[in-house]
């Protein structure tokens, strides 16, 4: 791995695409806060299997949860993230017409 010099101005956040987004402290991907929103996401895919869970009804449950602590930023992009390993786990599955998410070993459906 080479070294590299990153040069951020004192008073501006900077990027996503610099600090490696919500799912790392410092340098160290936050395997903890990772793992705690995948049980977050599962939790509401699988207490709205009936009628599906939405992209919406899902983030709205995380920002609402005490896991994000003060400030944090979540947003959509960072949920499908977690969406998506759920999925490739096998755990939910997503279908993007219904606009629903369904849980159940490959019987969740999650929409975005």
């Amino acid at each position: 791995k080479k070294n590299r010099k990153v040069y951020m101005v004192y008073d501006m956040e900077p990027s996503r695409e610099v600090t490696g987004g919500v799912w790392y402290q410092g340098n160290d991907f936050d395997e903890e806060f990772f793992d705690a929103m995948l049980k977050i996401a599962k939790k509401v895919v699988y207490d709205n299997k009936d009628r599906g869970a939405t992209l919406e009804d899902i983030l709205k449950f995380v920002q609402g949860s005490s896991v994000l602590g003060n400030g944090t930023p979540f947003e959509k992009k960072d949920l499908v993230n977690v969406l998506d390993v759920l999925r490739y786990d096998g755990e939910i599955m997503i279908d993007r017409r219904s606009n629903g998410t369904r849980g159940g070993g490959g019987g969740g459906m999650a929409n975005g």
